[in-house]
């Protein structure tokens, strides 16, 4: 890998976050790196310090292009519901197609890295923060909207819809994976008021 190329460097995060998101960062190792994400060994740690540092990246990657566009899809409803309806619905679609290989990069972090690593710490705390805002402001947009109940309390539904997030990418592992995440789905917008 040349060491000044800008889409070479992108390259190498795009690949190296796929092998952490299907593997995990434990069973990741420097030569499936080296064979699978386009680094040689120098340039892996010359040009981001190791597996770890590369795992940062990955992370960062991951936050930007996958995370964040999907909590950006549920700001652009003015329905707070539909925008929450779509996120699950697809959530659902996802994990089924990738049959328990890619649940969440940023869930698989919080279980094999939180709370030991401060750095990776920090990034996972940003993602379950910003998914639970995420949600309170759809719900606060429905509430207005009186598409759901006054009596809801938003800080404890927006907990409640990102823990079954994470629900969900744990479950995609299980046996009988495509029933309980349809289950999950119907069950979650049936919470909220919707009828799926």
């Amino acid at each position: 890998m040349p060491r000044n190329s800008t889409a070479d460097h992108d390259e190498v995060i795009e690949r190296a976050m796929h092998l952490f998101w299907q593997r995990g960062y434990k069973k990741t190792s420097v030569e499936d790196l080296i064979q699978n994400a386009g680094v040689n060994r120098f340039n892996l740690y010359e040009t981001f310090g190791g597996k770890h540092g590369l795992y940062l990246k990955a992370l960062d990657k991951y936050r930007d292009e996958v995370f964040l566009k999907r909590m950006e899809k549920i700001d652009e409803h003015e329905n707070g519901l539909e925008g929450i309806q779509e996120y699950f619905e697809s959530l659902e679609e996802f994990l089924i197609d990738s049959k328990g290989n890619f649940t969440c990069l940023m869930m698989n972090s919080q279980i094999e890295l939180v709370p030991k690593d401060r750095k990776v710490t920090k990034k996972v705390s940003f993602y379950f923060t910003k998914m639970e805002k995420t949600f309170k402001k759809a719900l606060i947009r429905a509430k207005e909207e009186g598409a759901i109940s006054q009596n809801i309390n938003i800080s404890d539904m927006a907990k409640f819809l990102t823990g079954s997030a994470q629900g969900m990418c744990v479950m995609s592992k299980s046996k009988d994976a495509n029933n309980f995440l349809k289950a999950y789905t119907r069950s979650i917008l049936k919470t909220i008021g919707l009828n799926n």
